[in-house]
């Protein structure tokens, strides 16, 4: 299975979001992602074995017990490798949590990155390299920004289909 923590928006922040997105249509060529897949990444897990998940589980709601709710705040669009992302104020709580997850779970998954992760919402990925000309910073609402209020996060299945990924809440885990 092919697992990722990550925080779902509301739909009401979707939404805000992918007004943003529609902007960006007619300007770059790719594949746009469907608003009802935005996320932001906590950490990528990848392949992992069915019969482990009740142990990622358990380690999970101990660390989901130890940080309290934070808010994200959007910043602005930015290209992040191949794609067009929204990108977030600096937030400690964020990476201080996303950095716990990753240390509580180095024993059970091998394949876990050790890079920090960089909270994004990928609007756009680009289908060939020339199309990924220098995106300038694009303020939200001149800098006032989207609040994300984050009181809980999932455990993430995604199952490869012929038009992209199929994702599958399969926990959700709260914080305090």
């Amino acid at each position: 299975m092919r697992l990722f923590f990550s925080i779902i928006p509301p739909n009401e922040f979707k939404r805000s979001v992918n007004i943003v997105q529609e902007r960006l249509r007619g300007q770059f060529k790719g594949v746009f992602v469907d608003p009802r897949k935005f996320h932001v990444t906590v950490l990528f897990l990848g392949e992992v074995e069915e019969d482990r998940i009740e142990e990622i589980r358990s380690a999970t709601e101990r660390v989901s017990k130890k940080f309290s709710s934070f808010t994200l705040i959007t910043r602005e669009l930015n290209r992040l490798g191949e794609s067009v992302v929204v990108s977030f104020e600096d937030c400690r709580p964020f990476s201080k949590f996303s950095d716990a997850l990753r240390d509580s779970l180095k024993s059970f998954v091998p394949a876990v990155s050790v890079t920090p992760q960089i909270p994004h919402i990928t609007l756009l990925r680009f289908r060939k390299t020339e199309d990924t000309k220098l995106l300038q910073p694009y303020p939200f609402n001149k800098g006032l920004g989207l609040a994300l209020p984050i009181s809980s996060f999932h455990l993430v299945e995604s199952r490869p289909v012929p038009s992209g990924h199929i994702y599958a809440s399969l926990f959700e885990f709260r914080l305090i």
